[in-house]
């Protein structure tokens, strides 16, 4: 049996009760584009309603302007059981937003607002130089306590800057992805007889299976140039990532520190339109559960919508041009 790292916070945490809304813009460009639902928003090669494409590179800076908001059933008094006897959330917490880079580590100033600020009137403006930033950029926003008490009671933080909540992030692409998928799955080349593709692994529980490709084609498949090549992974994707889907809600024993389980689960958060949370509670209930059937096919129907949509790859135009560039 192996072991398993079970994170447990030293005190009582309500996350998910506030959401980021907003849109970004960049200068020269007059369109604000929002962010989406999803809390992920592709900007490579973004389609603007004038017909034109933007390429962010293009750009010296973007802006990030968002006006936070409580998730819909939720208000100020759900934090409440998270102080202390006698704090008031007016005086105790706030909410804290900033925006940072894995890649690059940058990362912005950190604003704030009051709780009763909280409305979705109230705008947070973040201006990000894309020099200094690269791939991706990512909005995180926690409520943190502004005081310390030295009063202690079971379950509850009483430090200063004690995060009590943290909201979904937000992520924005800016770069063009190579990877498959958005998140890398692994593919590699092997002799698999007369077969082109063969997904190897999709009994595993725990390990990602490996799409496997005929190795007569490694040279041509390596390359990135091909129309040919790229039509074929573009057709093939449709069915790798709705059997990474399946795997994911029916096999998966799902682990919140596995990195690759992870990954998957933002990737059909994006394409599939579901929040995360969402997504790793459909794949915790009972396997093969009436909910858990009706729930895959619904995602397995906005993936085939999302992967052609929401990727960096716009199918239907890159189709187009292909065949057209064919036909000269």
């Amino acid at each position: 049996m192996s072991e398993r790292i079970i994170g447990i916070s030293p005190y009582s945490k309500a996350d998910d009760l506030i959401e980021l809304n907003g849109c970004v813009t960049l200068d020269g460009v007059q369109e604000r584009i929002d962010i989406p639902e999803k809390r992920h928003l592709i900007l490579y090669n973004y389609s603007l309603t004038n017909g034109e494409i933007l390429v962010p590179r293009n750009h010296d800076s973007i802006r990030v302007l968002l006006r936070p908001s409580m998730m819909k059933g939720h208000a100020q008094r759900d934090f409440e059981h998270l102080l202390l006897k006698g704090e008031s959330t007016s005086d105790i917490l706030k909410l804290r937003v900033q925006v940072w880079c894995k890649n690059t580590r940058w990362c912005s100033t950190q604003l704030n607002m009051k709780l009763i600020e909280v409305n979705g009137r109230k705008e947070l403006c973040f201006d990000i130089p894309l020099s200094e930033v690269k791939e991706e950029i990512i909005i995180s926003g926690f409520v943190t306590r502004e005081a310390g008490n030295n009063k202690s009671e079971l379950r509850k933080a009483n430090s200063i800057f004690s995060v009590l909540s943290n909201c979904e992030d937000v992520s924005i692409q800016i770069d063009e992805r190579k990877e498959i998928g958005g998140n890398h799955l692994p593919i590699v080349p092997e002799n698999i007889g007369e077969l082109l593709f063969d997904i190897h692994g999709l009994d595993n529980d725990f390990d990602l299976p490996v799409i496997k490709y005929s190795e007569n084609l490694k040279e041509y498949f390596v390359r990135d140039d091909s129309k040919t090549v790229n039509a074929t992974f573009m057709m093939a994707m449709f069915y790798f990532l709705d059997a990474y889907l399946k795997w994911l809600i029916f096999r998966c024993r799902y682990d919140v520190h596995d990195k690759n389980h992870k990954g998957l689960v933002e990737t059909f958060s994006k394409y599939c339109g579901t929040t995360k949370s969402e997504l790793v509670e459909i794949i915790e209930d009972k396997k093969y559960s009436e909910n858990q059937v009706k729930t895959y096919l619904t995602l397995s129907h906005k993936l085939l919508k999302g992967i052609q949509v929401d990727s960096p790859v716009k199918y239907a135009r890159e189709l187009s041009q292909m065949i057209r560039e064919e036909i000269k």
